[in-house]
């Protein structure tokens, strides 16, 4: 079994039943939700330009897929905190998936397994400026970034984008807004890659 400290630096995703789901959410909450990444680029144009991503507990439970499982009552905090507290794990969020043959849960164990590979992605990804118009088939991903990286022969796109409520004037903070694990390049194909320049990560 995987501690929480296991789970930091991983270049492997592990299997479903190596880890707690409640040290997962830990391993999210200091790791990730502790700092800002920061990515000094060279746009398309060769300009320069700087990525801020932030983490929040509440984007957990979209990240992973669980919030798909849960019933609607339950806000994204929510869902964090149960897990946090031990009170909800894998086989209690397994019993609340009311979607046939447990297709939502099914489709939350890659995600939950690859997450705690993200921050080791972090710390040296590539960064690709998305356009969703050139995925085939289409896609409903609507992020105006993605970190990404491969992980076991398997694509793993971290999908950042930028609040609704920020103004033109603030800086981009962006947040991560999908986590996708894919067995083929299909959200990278003809998308144009940023040359990263330097990575900062500083404490909030």
């Amino acid at each position: 079994m995987c501690t929480l400290n296991d789970l930091v630096g991983l270049k492997k995703a592990p299997n479903l039943d190596q880890f707690r789901l409640m040290d997962l959410a830990e391993y999210y909450r200091s790791n990730l939700c502790s700092r800002n990444f920061t990515y000094y680029c060279l746009d398309e144009k060769g300009d320069d330009c700087k990525l801020v991503i932030s983490f929040h507990p509440g984007n957990f439970a979209h990240l992973t897929g669980i919030d798909k499982c849960i019933p609607s009552r339950y806000g994204a905090l929510d869902i964090f905190e149960n897990i946090s507290a031990g009170k909800w794990d894998k086989n209690e969020i397994k019993k609340m998936d009311k979607s046939k043959k447990k297709v939502h849960f099914k489709n939350a164990k890659k995600r939950i397994r690859y997450l705690a590979t993200i921050y080791d992605i972090l710390l040296d990804p590539k960064v690709i400026r998305f356009n969703p118009n050139l995925v085939i088939p289409t896609t409903f991903v609507k992020s105006k970034y993605m970190i990404t990286d491969i992980v076991d022969n398997t694509y793993v796109h971290l999908g950042i984008d930028v609040p609704r409520e920020l103004k033109k004037t603030d800086e981009e903070i962006l947040f991560p807004r999908t986590l996708l694990i894919e067995s083929k390049e299909k959200f990278l194909v003809g998308q144009m890659e940023y040359k990263v320049t330097k990575v900062s990560i500083a404490e909030k």
